[in-house]
């Protein structure tokens, strides 16, 4: 079980990572799926600039151990919550 845990980790953590890459590399695309996620114009680029480093944070927790695993977890958690609002 603690092997299909930490595949999980890992699938979950490289997926974050990719996320972030790619908004890190295209700003003004991150800004713009924001906006359409429902995100007022005027706070967009602060959360299209936040979910980057948040993501980055995620799976780079994710891929510690002990508490480092939970707090990914819930960040991972409250990311996934975020965009399914």
């Amino acid at each position: 079980m603690e092997f299909v845990a930490l595949i999980a980790r890992v699938l979950l953590a490289a997926t974050f990572a990719v996320s972030a890459i790619a908004k890190i590399r295209d700003a003004d695309g991150a800004k713009q799926a924001a906006r359409d996620f429902g995100v007022p114009k005027s706070v967009a680029p602060l959360v299209a600039a936040s979910l980057a480093p948040l993501e980055l944070a995620s799976a780079a927790l994710l891929l510690t151990t002990d508490a480092g695993v939970t707090a990914g977890a819930l960040l991972a958690l409250g990311l996934l919550a975020a965009f399914t609002v």
